[in-house]
């Protein structure tokens, strides 16, 4: 039988009511780590369309974060709707749960790998994964790896879905949306840096430039973009080099929230509410 269970994990107690203490505690911090990739994606997805529209010379008095959140919301309805997974805005996860020989183990379904990070640094939780595909990792010996199969070939026996031989639980962060108290908190620790903006940039404009140049029948080639991407030639550097310094007088050098489209007025009422809530939590 082929095996593969890349995200397991054991929880070392027999009490049901410890295994729900112990999810909700990572329930918690799950929102936290969602929250700030929530953060992340909203403000480089604003910062790159704020820059685009620079570029272009186009109108830039725009919400830019309010664009960006309904993008995001978007292709989550997608994922919803198609069931296609969408790493970097798909915040869904699922733990099937199995109680075996005073013990419970589980899988955890979730394309964000923080996730499952984050549940196997709880107290009573290891990392309890298992497969026969491939040679065992060399940090588990193979007395544990042996030990390991008989505990999920017998979890799973009789039974072709885990579902069938335990019971889920299902984590849904998709509907959280834009924060705007965790921006104001957090956002310099998320916007793209000013050098790596302009060298981003450079790369785009340098590819769409010499592509432009191509024969038609050249420009079908998928590969031909990827080599002019990858080109470092001094000519190349040269000339990405040369768009940098038209960048530096074109981009703006020091973005924040207001510039990317956050009211002053809303930014000054959510900072006075949060000192306000501060000084009562002092009292």
């Amino acid at each position: 039988m082929s095996t593969k269970i890349y995200d397991g994990f054991k929880i070392d107690t027999n009490d049901i009511f410890e295994v729900q203490r112990i999810l909700g505690l990572h329930h918690n911090e799950m929102k936290e780590i969602t929250s700030d990739k929530i953060s992340d994606f909203i403000i480089k997805l604003a910062v790159d369309s704020f820059d685009q529209d620079t570029i272009d010379k186009k109108d830039t008095k725009q919400n830019y974060l309010s664009k960006a959140n309904r993008e995001m919301m978007d292709r989550q309805r997608e994922v919803r709707k198609t069931r296609e997974r969408d790493p970097l805005v798909d915040f869904e996860a699922e733990i099937a749960i199995f109680p075996f020989e005073n013990s419970f183990y589980g899988i955890y379904y979730s394309e964000q790998k923080e996730f499952y990070d984050n549940l196997i640094k709880q107290e009573k939780v290891s990392e309890f994964s298992y497969f026969n595909n491939t040679d065992r990792p060399k940090h588990i010996k193979a007395k544990e790896w042996k030990d390991r199969e008989r505990i999920w070939d017998a979890i799973f026996e009789g039974n072709s879905l885990p579902c069938e031989a335990g019971f889920t639980k299902k984590y849904n962060s998709n509907s959280y949306g834009i924060d705007i108290d965790a921006l104001l908190d957090n956002w310099q620790n998320f916007i793209p840096k000013y050098e790596k903006r302009i060298k981003y940039w450079s790369s785009i404009i340098y590819a769409d430039r010499e592509f432009k140049k191509l024969q038609p029948e050249e420009k079908n080639i998928i590969s031909t973009y990827m080599r002019i991407d990858r080109d470092d030639s001094e000519q190349a550097q040269a000339a990405r080099e040369e768009i940098k310094n038209e960048l530096r007088d074109l981009l703006v050098k020091d973005l924040n929230l207001e510039i990317l489209g956050l009211p002053l007025e809303v930014i000054e009422e959510r900072k006075a509410l949060k000192e306000k809530k501060n000084k009562l939590k002092v009292r």
